[in-house]
């Protein structure tokens, strides 16, 4: 069930090459049934010791939520592109969608550069269980414990460090490139 709500509407994939020491996006194409290269991920430090080190900070935060568990890693306009409404929109419509229909929790976690309109839309937008976990560049990220936490996560395409510290986690990830 996963899989096939995840493939109508998110396309990215991604595949580790022990020569990078990296990984790569790949982008599936429903039209020419080819996949089509579209970006290299920077080498991080994420390990099991730290999403678990990190995870003991905040399982109170945790406790009560039960599985199945998805990360949102969420970024914000960058000097490539911006988040437009609609984007953001569609974002929360279909992380709405799969949680619902896989009676998931979405375990939200934004950036330094997500903006106040995009923190606005999640809080009056969201149709599903969720916790928003807004780093304020003061409090204690829980980002690694979220990662450490989920059962599988959604990061937005805009960060090549989330996606490329959720592709080292393991778990199934999928990236959301706004249209």
């Amino acid at each position: 069930m996963l899989k096939g709500e995840l493939n109508k509407i998110i396309f990215s994939r991604h595949l580790y090459n022990p020569s990078f020491i990296g990984w790569y996006i790949l982008k599936y194409s429903k039209l020419s049934l080819s996949w089509t290269f579209l970006e290299k991920f920077i080498p991080n430090f994420i390990n099991s010791e730290l999403l678990e080190s990190e995870y003991k900070k905040f399982t109170e935060d945790f406790k009560n939520i039960k599985s199945p568990k998805i990360a949102l890693l969420i970024g914000g306009s960058s000097k490539k592109g911006k988040f437009s409404k609609n984007n953001i929109k569609e974002l929360i419509d279909n992380c709405s969608k799969i949680a619902k229909n896989m009676k998931a929790h979405l375990l939200i976690v934004t950036s330094r550069r997500t903006d106040e309109k995009i923190l606005e839309q999640l809080e009056h937008s969201l149709e599903c269980n969720s916790s928003l976990f807004k780093w304020d560049k003061e409090s204690p990220n829980p980002y690694f414990a979220v990662l450490n936490v989920s059962d599988f996560i959604i990061a937005t395409g805009d960060s090549m460090s989330m996606c490329s510290e959720s592709c080292s986690t393991g778990k199934p990830t999928y990236i959301f490139n706004p249209r």
